[in-house]
């Protein structure tokens, strides 16, 4: 079933820089939110990871590329040889082709209202990679020029995003992420596929409500207030500790070539730290000495800067959504 939309709003007369918002692969999502998953929305989630990973960066890149060169020859009123034509006009097509067989994929999984709202920011750039090749091939000059503005998901899409709870997911990334790099493409596709099944994990454990009383912790130690060691706090920090040796475990067994290998190593690093943090913070409880629990409880005491998903190549996937 192939989702339709209205067709894109005419603008014109706009600076060049304000048209090509939105268009570059390196947007990013809107605000996540963290990780609370059901095993429906895992279910669409892996949907989506999926396609990521089998994405060609270079057709992805090309088309990018191709319409910010249609967009800026229109603009300044050029004459494109031929060649450069049918070079932009290819590429363009080649997006095309690509985003339809992955929406055929993902419109496969299901068709009901909200996963088609979710899947169609894929649609419309689509429509304008068609758009703009459909552009490549007009006389040059142009006498006139309309162009479309980037189209942006309405709220229709981000109700979506919170309906089948998918905000923060590789879903949530269909239309600006390229693909895991060829050289690397064993690494990004891994951790991501690794990422999503902590993120999956921790939504199980309601990870979520253990940070919270860790948090609270925190709070109270920075007022000077007296904590009372219940078997609530012995064991949010027990399920801590333990999520974070599985998280740093799981990243420790990934043997694939990072595209940069000091910030993967600072990332298998602070999830080790992580654990570190929680094990002392468990021990302190456990002793029962305020010195040595306020000393566990600062804030930041013990790990790093935190989470750099960028330089690996893996900014816009569940990686993001690993409470740090």
């Amino acid at each position: 079933m192939r989702r339709q939309h209205s067709a894109l709003a005419i603008a014109g007369g706009a600076m060049l820089t304000a048209l090509l918002v939105g268009c570059g692969s390196a947007s990013a999502p809107g605000p996540s939110t963290p990780p609370g998953r059901s095993p429906v929305s895992n279910e669409y989630a892996a949907v989506c990871t999926e396609v990521l990973n089998e994405r060609d960066p270079d057709v992805f890149n090309a088309a990018e590329s191709a319409l910010v060169e249609v967009l800026a020859a229109a603009m300044g009123g050029d004459s494109p040889n031929e060649s450069d034509l049918l070079g932009w006009s290819e590429d363009l097509e080649n997006g095309v082709a690509q985003f339809l067989a992955e929406l055929e994929t993902l419109e496969d999984a299901d068709d009901s209202a909200a996963w088609l709202e979710v899947v169609s920011p894929l649609q419309l750039r689509v429509e304008r990679y068609q758009m703009f090749a459909d552009l490549a091939g007009e006389t040059w000059p142009l006498d006139s020029y309309e162009h479309t503005a980037p189209p942006q998901p309405g709220d229709e899409y981000t109700a979506a995003l919170v309906e089948l709870d998918l905000a923060g997911r590789d879903c949530e990334s269909l239309a600006a992420e390229p693909g895991p790099p060829p050289k690397h493409h064993d690494f990004v596709a891994t951790v991501a596929m690794t990422c999503a099944a902590i993120v999956e994990r921790r939504g199980e454990l309601d990870y979520e409500s253990f940070a919270d009383v860790n948090f609270d912790l925190v709070v109270q130690v920075l007022e000077d207030e007296p904590i009372d060691v219940d078997d609530q706090a012995t064991d949010a920090l027990e399920a801590l500790r333990a999520e974070w040796a599985t998280t740093a475990s799981d990243l420790e067994s990934i043997n694939a070539s990072p595209p940069d290998p000091a910030a993967w190593e600072a990332a298998q690093k602070y999830a080790a730290e992580k654990e570190a943090v929680y094990a002392k913070r468990l021990d302190a409880l456990g002793s029962g000495d305020p010195a040595q629990i306020s000393e566990a409880f600062a804030p930041g005491s013990g790990t790093s800067a935190g989470w750099n998903w960028e330089p690996l190549g893996l900014s816009l996937r569940d990686c993001r959504s690993i409470q740090a």
